[in-house]
């Protein structure tokens, strides 16, 4: 019998522990099952923004006011805070954000921020040009971008206004209008108010980002994937803030505190039977959508005329001169750069000119000349933007193979031959904007020779030692964004001596070619 009742206790007492037990154990568990959060939902919480130094290329006039004007945007926003922008390098500039995704990380770190948002201001040919970024804590990655262009912006209180419309049109980009900020049983608080035009009986839906669909090469946000988790009715409104009840909820808890509230504005259809949003006016009717046009970032084609003044003297061995000249002969030009980066190019130019003339050279016949001449300049090259603009002044420099060919009808006795000039060369220049607005610019190049080579037909004087400069003045005038009109004035120079001997006869001693090109033309910049 004492047997029986020790076992009795064991088992009240151990079943009494296990019970305890269980119970703590119920009363730990959260009132909610776990709940799986995405990291990408994650990666758009932002509650803390850094304004960076603005970017302004017309000497700081906009930079001062346009950054704080961006930074009192923030302050007086319910949805963020701002934070102080540290660096952590000095002289750090604003496009090295999209160069170094760590700077960014770091940037953040130090300034105890979310996102950073810059700006940058830079005139150009076609007006004034303004783009705001965000960049976030996923991964230092862009986030956001938002531009603007107009020929006609230029005071400080309406660039002021442009950077609030563009402010307000990169949040309304973001796919959340605000966040679930506490949560007790079905009652929970969102940061949203009367300033978002909410009211009493509105009915928010909750949703979870799955996903961010990125641009591909500029790698800012497009889309997202999104599941749609509850809904909230709202009981109270205040200002910047609203109390609800959960009506309806995916799974027991999944709505919680940083739940994200999907944009307040859809799009409206009417239903079946209504009149229509809005009639359409008579010259609507074939409407087409109205899309800004794209700023040129592949490179420029021109097709250019005029005239040319041409001289050839040749000197022959028997010390005779004789002269071939032209005035105001016909010329074409066609031109492309490829730009591969804002810096570096590649570029092909071509150049005819034909004319007739008469033969100098005593008892040689025909009595008339028919001259052509073709030049050929095939370069690669680096462009050094002198304040950061790629429509501000520039130096450049290139590299390229040249070819400079003369075709000339063969006489009797051989008065001129035609020879091909051949080579490596070197092109310094530099343009330079003299209008506001960038649509006006002048400049100056000089292409010099390198390794040359020179070859006569249909027969020769012999070795030569040949030598090709060529200095050119140049204007252009943008006209709109893909169409500027160019002008050009060459001053070429081919000279050569021969030695030894060679087929032709008499032979020639030196040559001395001067070109003159006067040109005009129209560029499209795509």
């Amino acid at each position: 019998m004492n047997i029986i009742r020790l076992t009795a206790l064991c088992f009240l007492f151990f079943g009494l522990t296990a019970l305890a037990q269980t119970t703590t154990s119920l009363k730990n568990k959260a009132p909610f099952p776990t709940k799986y959060t995405s990291l990408s939902d994650q990666a758009l919480v932002i509650k803390a923004v850094t304004v960076a130094p603005v970017y302004d290329n017309s000497n700081n006039i906009y930079k001062k006011s346009v950054e704080e004007h961006l930074k009192n945007l923030i302050k007086d926003d319910y949805f963020w805070a701002l934070s102080d922008f540290n660096s952590p390098k000095k002289d750090m500039r604003v496009d090295e954000f999209d160069e170094d995704a760590s700077l960014t990380l770091q940037v953040l770190d130090k300034s105890q921020a979310d996102a950073v948002l810059t700006c940058f201001l830079i005139k150009g040919p076609q007006g004034l040009n303004i783009q705001m970024n965000l960049y976030t804590r996923d991964g230092g990655k862009l986030l956001l971008r938002e531009d603007y262009q107009s020929p006609t912006l230029f005071e400080i209180s309406k660039v002021n206004e442009t950077i609030t419309k563009m402010y307000s049109s990169l949040k309304a980009k973001l796919p959340y209008s605000g966040y679930v900020t506490s949560r007790s049983g079905n009652a929970v608080t969102v940061n949203l108010g009367k300033k978002a035009g909410l009211s009493e009986g509105a009915v928010l839906t909750v949703a979870q980002v799955l996903k961010i669909n990125r641009h591909p090469k500029l790698n800012f946000m497009t889309s997202v994937e999104k599941e749609i988790i509850g809904r909230i009715t709202l009981t109270k409104v205040e200002s910047d803030s609203s109390f609800g009840e959960i009506s309806f909820e995916k799974e027991n808890g999944v709505i919680d505190r940083g739940s994200k509230i999907l944009p307040l504005e859809g799009i409206k259809y009417p239903s079946k039977g209504e009149a229509p949003l809005a009639q359409v006016l008579p010259n609507e009717k074939n409407a087409v959508e109205w899309l800004p046009t794209p700023t040129p970032q592949y490179g420029k084609i021109s097709l250019m005329g005029g005239f040319t003044n041409f001289t050839d003297n040749t000197v022959l061995v028997n010390g005779t001169s004789i002269e071939a000249d032209k005035s105001l002969a016909l010329s074409f030009a066609l031109g492309t750069e490829l730009w591969i980066t804002p810096e570096y190019f590649g570029s092909l130019e071509l150049q005819q000119t034909s004319f007739k003339t008469d033969n100098n050279l005593p008892t040689s016949t025909p009595n008339g000349l028919n001259y052509t001449l073709n030049k050929m300049d095939l370069a690669f090259g680096y462009k050094y933007l002198i304040d950061g603009n790629f429509w501000g002044p520039q130096i450049s420099a290139s590299v390229g193979y040249y070819t400079h060919s003369v075709r000339v009808t063969d006489t009797t006795p051989t008065a001129f031959t035609s020879f091909d000039l051949s080579g490596f060369d070197l092109t310094v220049g530099g343009m330079f904007p003299v209008s506001l607005k960038n649509d006006v610019a002048i400049g100056a190049q000089a292409k010099f020779l390198f390794f040359e080579n020179l070859s006569e037909k249909p027969v020769s004087s012999g070795g030569a030692s040949p030598s090709f400069n060529q200095f050119d003045v140049l204007g252009s005038y943008q006209y709109t964004t893909n169409i500027s009109f160019k002008g050009l004035i060459s001053l070429a120079n081919v000279q050569a001596t021969f030695t030894g001997t060679g087929s032709k006869n008499p032979p020639s001693r030196s040559l001395d070619e001067k070109i003159s090109t006067y040109l005009v033309g129209i560029e499209y910049l795509f």
